[in-house]
């Protein structure tokens, strides 16, 4: 829906000023268009590099037997390997008890959030000073959590030592990806 503001201006109309103001939108317009282009070549060209870089390079290392290599143009190949996780909630208080069970009880660390409305704004002031001798019931919810970096660290270390670690468990995989360096 278009409006006409031209008469609440003071001044006559400048033509030039709106076909200035055609010109313009033209222009954005046609960057917009060559944005969105980018855009989709970026992304292709990023899911070409994952699959050199993922796959057919390392997949051909693995075969030939290497892991590094240096070409005869001077391009040091190297395929590092790392290890990701996402443990889903279904599987998060296995996960957590797995490593607790494996050696990893250090590692946890236990939250309580307490909850008080607003109108208990005194009951907080006094469950901060009492907290330990508190009588009143509370609202609360217990987690029990690991850092993301120390159990990525955690799970590292329990492979490189040969342990057996349940991958599916944590959501985990090995992602192999090849590195050129000159």
């Amino acid at each position: 829906m278009s409006h006409d503001y031209s008469g609440f201006t003071n001044s006559p109309i400048n033509e030039d000023k709106l076909a200035q103001l055609g010109r313009m939108a033209l222009e954005q317009q046609e960057h917009e268009t060559e944005v969105a282009r980018l855009e989709t070549e970026l992304k292709a060209a990023k899911k070409a590099l994952a699959a050199i870089a993922e796959q057919s390079l390392p997949t051909l290392m693995e075969e030939v037997g290497i892991r590094e290599f240096k070409t005869s143009t001077g391009l040091q190949i190297t395929v590092s390997r790392k290890l990701y996780y996402s443990i889903t909630k279904e599987k998060k208080a296995a996960a957590l008890a797995w490593v607790n069970e494996n050696g990893g009880a250090d590692l946890m660390r236990r939250v309580f959030a307490v909850y008080f409305t607003k109108d208990e704004e005194q009951e907080a002031a006094a469950f901060e000073r009492e907290c330990k001798e508190r009588e009143t019931p509370l609202t609360y919810q217990r987690q029990q959590t690991i850092e993301p970096s120390t159990l990525k660290k955690f799970l590292t270390d329990l492979l490189q030592e040969g342990d057996d670690v349940p991958l599916e468990l944590f959501g985990a995989f090995h992602r192999k990806r090849a590195e050129i360096s000159i």
